[in-house]
């Protein structure tokens, strides 16, 4: 079975672990569809229809994120800090409760959205 519906910080914490051990893994996890009142902003401010869209990561996805913004030294050098981690666990917070939403250009010819939110203190996570 190649697609996990989230149910908890746990089962996230060990999909991540999976992606980094094994690097073939390309399970994908579902986080649900996006709500009706994010998905009517989103639509009123971008004309970007993202009704009944799923929120997703694959292994794939985990991999690549870290490859291109896990170094400390890249990203000092774009002014942003590296992708930990413990920052995948906060996946399902940002995007249930965004404090704001941009436009992200576009990724293979489809538009691209930023969630932000302002996190000022999440449980620590440890990954083994």
């Amino acid at each position: 079975k190649r697609i996990i519906i989230y149910s908890d910080d746990e089962q996230l914490k060990h999909f991540i672990e999976e992606c980094l051990i094994d690097k073939t893994y390309s399970k994908k996890l579902y986080f649900g569809i996006v709500s009706d009142v994010l998905a009517d902003e989103v639509y009123e401010r971008f004309h970007i229809d993202i009704h009944n869209f799923n929120c997703s990561l694959s292994g794939n996805e985990v991999r690549k994120i870290l490859t291109d913004h896990g170094s400390e030294e890249l990203e000092a050098a774009r002014g942003q800090r590296a992708v930990e981690y413990k920052d995948f666990m906060k996946i399902p917070y940002v995007i249930s409760k965004p404090s704001a939403v941009q436009e992200g250009g576009e990724y293979r010819n489809k538009p691209c959205l930023k969630f932000q939110t302002h996190i000022l203190k999440l449980p620590a996570y440890s990954l083994t």
